[in-house]
């Protein structure tokens, strides 16, 4: 079922297939980017013996990145025990109890939101999306300090105009019945 949250299950349907054909991620660079963009990817992983762990670090001290140099080094998360026999990759706070809230969960928009953003963060680049979100972020801090100045928003100034110019065309109302009523007496 997480396989298929992520994207990962081997089955002929679907779009994933398709993206795996022609993906220009590495094995390397698709799990730094799990591991970033997922908070609970490496909670399934067992702990391995001495020698798995020695080839491993073996492989990395060969692996020479360009982008390992430059990036800062990615914290170690504490691994929390989760309630529940099911887990969701994506939506890391979320509770599956049983099969068919996992079912429920999977077809879920916040669930398949969080899908979306990971395939476009894939298809993008870890660099980009990440420049994206940080402008995104100084966009939102910018909108929160001009309201707190006072600044309005476009549709509070689209709001405001709306019941100025309602207002006028009352005013205008009045005055014609005002002046109809004083023709009438003359």
């Amino acid at each position: 079922m997480i396989k298929r949250a992520l994207g990962l299950f081997a089955g002929g349907e679907g779009a994933a297939e398709d993206d795996d054909d022609s993906e220009d991620v590495t094995p390397a660079q698709r799990q730094k980017l799990e591991r970033r963009l997922l908070p609970g990817a490496q909670r399934g992983t067992k702990r391995k013996n001495r020698k798995d762990m020695a080839k491993e670090e073996e492989e990395e001290s060969q692996d020479t990145d360009s982008d390992s140099g430059d990036d800062p080094p990615v914290p170690d998360s504490e691994e929390k025990p989760f309630r529940g026999q099911y887990h969701c990759q994506l939506c890391p706070d979320k509770i599956l109890l049983t099969a068919k809230q996992l079912e429920v969960h999977l077809q879920s928009t916040a669930h398949k939101r969080n899908e979306r953003h990971f395939e476009r963060a894939k298809a993008m680049g870890l660099q980009a999306y990440e420049a994206e979100c940080l402008e995104r972020a100084a966009a939102r801090e910018t909108q929160a300090a001009a309201r707190s100045a006072g600044v309005l928003s476009k549709k509070q100034q689209k709001n405001a105009a709306f019941w100025k110019q309602r207002k006028a065309r009352k005013a205008q109302k009045k005055d014609k019945k005002i002046k109809r009523s004083h023709a009438g007496e003359e």
